[in-house]
Formats: structure tokens, sequence, C-alpha cells
């Protein structure tokens, strides 16, 4: 899981209009509480997160993204088994792959898309396959991934085992049950050992206990606009994983900027979330360049991740207009966070590490363009 006209009011942001701010989000929260009970929500209603979600609507997606990483090569690798309304009934309806790889000297993704009558998926347990090729599965301790794809000029192949180590469980909080929303989102393995091997054209990779990711998206359609990022592979041994979901959410006719950070340091996960939580978030994105204050309570964190914009692999993400090729990701960027804990009035610094093979993203049809003056 950027918003321009959001962007726009942060570059001119004031330290004197922050307790503004902090208020005008306490009153949206307030709003969206009261709308969802007006719908008849149960805001405490949870569901199995890797499963399947779809209940027969026309227009929707779900998608599953595993990433595995090997600090010692720098290989960064990506996986996402996916569905385009399920109920065959538009022409866009279909099941799609993708594969995602950077390397060091090397960037390159792979588009595949199957018959949507070959998708299936299990509304009991996760079980997903996009074709006989490509399945995956798992529980709420193990996964496993496996597939082949191509797309005339590439090929990729792989079958991976993922020990989960650290989840992020409730990932959106209450937000979870509410019905109807645009995009949902859930991090299954915040942190994971992956083993087995990828073949990228030819080139064989073979590894055990690398750093393994798992998330998953469903609902009708990607947002308008986002980012997204992750790591694990800090330079403090105390900091494991970090991850973060932001997007332009509507509920109703009401649009607004929502964003989950999760951060596990020294065994403790912290998070910082709107309008799930009362946390003050604020952004600043650029195409290659991520920085993102957020407050909350006693705690803050300050995240500022960067990657050469030349390098970012073009995904592509499920619209009401069919896929559309509006995201850019890179799986080799960098990120460094500050954990600060307030004592009194001073902000006291309890954590800073950078980590060199991080996820990096944002996408959405309003970003349409911004590469027009990268060189082909």
């Amino acid at each position: 899981m950027i918003f321009s006209s959001y962007i726009s009011s942060i570059r001119t942001y004031q330290p004197r209009t922050f307790s503004k701010q902090l208020v005008n989000q306490a009153m949206l929260t307030a709003l969206i509480c009261l709308v969802s009970l007006f719908m008849g929500t149960n805001l405490y209603a949870y569901v199995d997160p890797n499963a399947y979600h779809w209940d027969g609507q026309q227009q929707f997606f779900e998608g599953w993204y595993f990433k595995a990483s090997d600090p010692e090569t720098g290989k960064s690798f990506l996986f996402i088994y996916a569905v385009l309304n399920p109920d065959g009934s538009s022409p866009d309806s279909c099941g799609f792959m993708m594969a995602g790889n950077n390397s060091p000297g090397y960037d390159g993704f792979i588009y595949q898309q199957f018959p949507v009558d070959e998708f299936s998926s299990s509304y009991e347990q996760f079980e997903t396959r996009v074709s006989e090729e490509n399945q995956a599965w798992g529980n709420l301790d193990d996964l496993h991934a496996q597939g082949s794809v191509t797309d005339g000029e590439n090929t990729c192949s792989w079958s991976i085992d993922f020990e989960i180590t650290e989840r992020w469980d409730k990932t959106m909080g209450w937000m979870a049950g509410l019905p109807n929303l645009q995009t949902y989102w859930h991090v299954g393995a915040m942190k994971s050992l992956a083993t087995g091997w990828i073949e990228w054209n030819n080139e064989r990779f073979e590894f055990e206990d690398i750093i393994g990711y798992q998330e998953k998206n469903w609902g009708d359609e990607f947002p308008e606009s986002w980012y997204w990022l992750q790591a694990n592979n800090f330079d403090d041994p105390r900091a494991c994983c970090l991850s973060v979901g932001a997007a332009s959410m509507p509920i109703g006719s009401v649009v607004f900027p929502a964003c989950g950070i999760g951060l596990i340091y020294d065994d403790r996960l912290y998070t910082f979330s709107f309008p799930q939580q009362p946390a003050l978030i604020l952004p600043e994105i650029e195409p290659g360049s991520w920085t993102i204050t957020a407050v909350k309570g006693m705690h803050k964190i300050v995240i500022e991740a960067s990657c050469d914009p030349a390098y970012l692999l073009n995904l592509v993400n499920p619209t009401e207009q069919g896929i559309k090729p509006w995201t850019w990701e890179a799986l080799n960027g960098q990120i460094r966070f500050q954990l600060y804990r307030k004592w009194g009035l001073r902000w006291f610094m309890i954590a800073d590490a950078t980590s060199n093979l991080a996820g990096t993203e944002f996408g959405g049809k309003k970003w349409l363009g911004w590469d027009d003056d990268l060189p082909d």
C-alpha cells in the first residue's frame, strides 16, 4: 500500500500549523467512524487475510505479493499472483503473473496473462492457483510459492519456501472490517526465511534462509495514487523490519490520505496509522525519493528512502479500465529510519538504522508522465 494536492499542502507546511493538522485529522477520523456506523459495519470483524475475498462482485481484483532478497549477492526478486474480475463477464477478466528482478547491474520485469477459468483460490485457507505452473499456498507459519512465466523475451521459474518469523496481524486495524473499500492491504509475512531456487533466463540462483516478505491487496481497483516502502536487512540487528503502505482512500464521497507504518525494533512492534490511530503523518514524495514523518503519542519516526528512478521496474496494476502500467517499484532501494521517544518536551533518538536492499514504490494515474525526461 501519493496525493498531489496533499503533498502540495505539505510542502507549504509551517510548524505553527502542526496542531491544526492534528485537529483536522482527528475530526476526519471521527467522521469516518460515523460513516462506517451508518453503513452498519462491525469495526472489529476481521477476515482470514491470505484466503480468497471475492464475493461475486463484477469489478474485483486480488493479488498476492512475494519478495526474496539476498544481502550477500545483492539479488532481489518479486513474484505476484493475481486475478482481475474473476466472474469472467468482463473482456478484462484474467489471471496474471508478474516477476521482477533487481540484481547488481540488471533489472528485469515479466508480465503474463492467463485465462480466468484457470484461476482458483480457497476461501478457507491460503491456496491460490493462477495456472497449473503458477501456484502459492500456506498458513500462518509457512508459505510456498512456485511458478514459471515468460513474455517471449525473458523467462523466469521459481520454487520458494517461506518460514515466517514476523507478522503484522490486523495490518489495517478496524478498517479491515469496513465493507466496499476500494483497496485492502495485509502484511502476511513481515519477515521470513526464504529457501529454494530462482532461474532467470537460464541463470539459476539457489539459496537458503535469505530474507523473504509477503503481503496482499484486494478490492475494486488500485487507488488513484499511493506509495509503499519495505525493508528487512538493516545495519542494526535490533531493526527487524519496516513496512509502509499509503494511498488516497475514498469512503463514500470522502477521500482522505490513509497510511499505515509498521516497524519491529528490538522485538517490539511500533505502528503509526491514520485513520485507524491518532497518528499525524506528513509525507513528501517524489519519484525516487520518499520522506515521511509520523508522530503518535510519545513516539515519532522519520523515514528517508531513495532509489535511482532510471532502474524502477514498471509493474502493472488493476483498475476499472483494465490492467494498467501505473506502478513503479525498485527492489534495491535505500531506507533509513530514525525512531524517537519523547521525554518531557524533548524528543530523544532511540534507533537509527539503514537498509540498502529495500522495496520502494509509488503509483497511480496521477503520476503518469513523470518519467518523460528519463533516457530510453
